[in-house]
């Protein structure tokens, strides 16, 4: 039985070896098609086709990416851009943080935004020797033509999401500087409510599309009473820690939350998607001025 050291040392030396013919392969194909591209440290091969501008993409930087991936003889096994793959869409990506192959990691950092490539991946910068299902074979070399666009500012997204749910729906709201939105439909008593204080609420949360996925006077979501909390200590989502602060004991509102003041692109709990505005309507039931 090897070792694992044994086993370390052999995996390595076939590595080096299929490195040497991937080389042989891409010098040839390149030769074969007139090609001259550049070459990274790694055994990286591209093309720029269109220069981008500005930086080059840094790593941690999220992109969106149009890409078509084909091997040497031209077949495609993956493309956004073609609806016989029936994913049309951007796809975003943080660069340099190991969610794609090395070569898309490497090649995405030597471009610019708008900028239009091709890479020439060797299978140890991209699946090496495995699998990856039945679509491509162990030791392939990859060719991907991709190019580079700026990711949605999603705050934007939100904001005009919002504006168009509220004109669609004839809502006048208010909207604070961190682009939270509130319309009040009864006014309260008393001052605003502060950081510190325990409140008391009742809440139905909801989508853009009105589905319901939280109600605290709903027995099918296992809660059938006030909600309470103290405000501005982080126990809630931003958009009601800053929310709940523009009203009064008594007060019905609904708060319209972009997705940065609520969960994110992680969403929550399989009920709230990625990047999801959510809608409350609220209720202060009460105000703990201790």
């Amino acid at each position: 039985m090897k070792t694992d050291a044994e086993d370390k040392k052999e995996n390595a030396e076939k590595a080096e070896k299929q490195k040497a013919i991937d080389e042989e392969i891409l010098k040839a194909y390149f030769k074969k098609n007139n090609i001259k591209p550049m070459k990274t440290a790694s055994g990286l091969y591209y093309t720029i086709s269109k220069e981008g501008h500005g930086k080059n993409v840094d790593s941690g930087q999220t992109v969106n990416v149009d890409y078509t991936g084909m091997f040497l003889d031209g077949k495609k096994f993956d493309s956004n851009v073609d609806s016989a793959f029936h994913h049309v869409q951007p796809f975003p990506l943080e660069v340099g943080r190991g969610k794609v192959i090395k070569g898309w990691d490497e090649g995405l950092q030597l471009l610019k935004i708008g900028s239009k490539a091709t890479f020439y991946i060797p299978s140890g910068l991209a699946y090496g020797a495995q699998d990856r299902g039945p679509q491509i074979p162990a030791n392939s070399i990859l060719v991907f033509d991709v190019e580079v666009g700026e990711a949605p500012n999603q705050a934007k997204t939100d904001d005009k999401l919002i504006q168009a749910y509220l004109a669609q729906n004839n809502i006048k709201a208010t909207k604070l500087p961190s682009g939270l939105y509130y319309a009040v439909t009864k006014e309260g008593t008393g001052d605003n409510a502060k950081p510190g204080q325990k409140i008391s609420m009742a809440y139905l949360g909801k989508t853009l599309d009105g589905k319901v996925f939280d109600k605290n006077v709903d027995d099918n979501f296992h809660c059938a009473k006030s909600f309470d909390f103290t405000l501005g200590q982080g126990s809630v989502i931003r958009g009601w820690d800053e929310g709940i602060q523009q009203l009064k004991l008594g007060t019905k509102a609904t708060l319209f939350i972009p997705s940065a003041m609520a969960y994110g692109e992680r969403g929550a709990g399989g009920r709230i998607p990625p990047n999801a505005v959510l809608i409350f309507d609220v209720e202060v039931l009460g105000i703990d001025k201790k």
